[in-house]
């Protein structure tokens, strides 16, 4: 299959366009790696002949292009990282992917965030458009939610600094806040309804979900006595049953760092 893409593919090295992209391509892959670009062979005029290799120059150029955008100034990362990376991202058909193969490497070499893992390349590579889609519109939603949440945490807490707080208002603003660290909790769980039971275990088995189960207690030994004005419930011999109720599913930290390297800056910003 790829000899015949090969094939069909030829680019034409004589082409002026062809000729500085390649060029702009080569001199950023020039900082990212030690070695010189002849001696690592990745971008060889004369052995531009595959159609991954228009997309590794493509995704080299896109990052180049969201490092000036960032005002980035690249730091070399190791080849155990960039290679496997450009690797993974020359297969990668979808468009939308593609630009987030860009993004991933243009925060990788960021000095300033300082993230180089070769876990997050192998990870996004193992990942379909459906997953991935629908996976980062919960991050998005759970990065607004807890936004939300901390910055009426935040608030509560400011009071207490140099106001002078009612025992009453205390009492209120306690349960406020032991409400509010248990939605920063619940914040984190991932809605499953869009994704194929298949894809729940992918997302599992790459570290980005993890399962919590649901699970509710009964006692069956109850005795009831009754008195004048209600019925009590008085417990004998409790015996507790633990019953399964079902799967939920909550995002890992490795998830939460997964989705803000794959993310513009300028989106993590705002």
């Amino acid at each position: 299959m790829s000899d015949q893409k090969d094939s069909g593919h030829k680019i034409n090295v004589t082409s002026s366009v062809i000729e500085k992209s390649i060029e702009m391509a080569s001199d950023f892959l020039s900082k990212l790696i030690m070695p010189t670009v002849e001696e690592f062979g990745l971008l060889m005029k004369e052995s531009v002949t595959s159609w991954r290799i228009k997309k590794q120059v493509k995704i080299l150029n896109n990052a180049r292009e969201y490092c000036q955008k960032h005002n980035i100034s690249p730091k070399a990362i190791s080849l155990k990282v960039l290679v496997p990376l450009l690797e993974n991202a020359s297969l990668e058909e979808d468009e939308l992917l593609q630009d987030k193969w860009s993004t991933l490497l243009g925060n990788m070499v960021d000095p300033d965030q300082n993230i180089e893992n070769n876990v997050i390349p192998f990870i996004l590579s193992q990942l379909s458009k459906n997953e991935f889609v629908q996976l980062e519109k919960e991050y998005h939603r759970i990065n607004r939610d807890l936004d939300e949440f901390f910055s009426e945490l935040q608030a509560i807490k400011a009071k207490y600094v140099n106001d002078y707080i009612p025992l009453d208002q205390e009492r209120v603003d306690k349960i406020k806040i032991e409400e509010l660290q248990q939605k920063i909790h619940e914040t984190k769980y991932v809605n499953p309804v869009e994704f194929k039971p298949f894809e729940i275990a992918n997302l599992i088995r790459c570290g980005l979900i993890r399962i919590i189960p649901v699970q509710s207690g009964y006692s069956k030994d109850i005795k009831y006595g009754s008195g004048l004005l209600s019925q009590v419930i008085v417990p004998q011999g409790v015996n507790v049953e633990i019953e399964y109720v079902a799967d939920s599913y909550l995002f890992t930290d490795l998830g939460m760092l997964f989705f803000t390297v794959c993310n513009d800056k300028a989106v993590e910003s705002k």
